[in-house]
């Protein structure tokens, strides 16, 4: 699977590929022989610490993507429209728009009873 989305992210000639491991990383290195570079994630506390060992290894500028190692599917047409949309800036007469604030939804009356 991990093999999958490296080799998906491989076909948009990035500058860099890095792939984070952890549990089971001997397993990973002896599987994937690739020419990329890999860190260690040594906490696993949750979903967002994949994503702080690589930031040392980032350039300051520039666009970065990360993917899931267990999400396989997302084709190099749909990362190549992410890219480029994440690349354009807003044009200068308009402003950048607030964030709507959520409110929650209030029970019909039917839903209610």
């Amino acid at each position: 699977m991990l093999e999958r989305v490296i080799d998906t992210a491989a076909a948009l000639n990035p500058a860099q590929i890095i792939a984070v491991i952890g549990h089971g990383k001997e397993q990973v290195l002896d599987t994937i022989k690739r020419d990329i570079a890999w860190v260690e994630q040594t906490e696993q506390l949750g979903t967002g610490t994949p994503s702080k060992p690589p930031l040392p290894h980032l350039p300051d500028n520039g666009l970065t993507l990360m993917l899931y190692g267990d999400v396989p599917l997302t084709d190099t047409a749909t990362l190549q429209t992410l890219l480029d949309a994440a690349g354009k800036e807003l044009p200068s007469d308009r402003p950048a728009r607030r964030p709507r604030r959520l409110r929650p939804r209030r029970a019909r009356r039917s839903e209610a009873k």
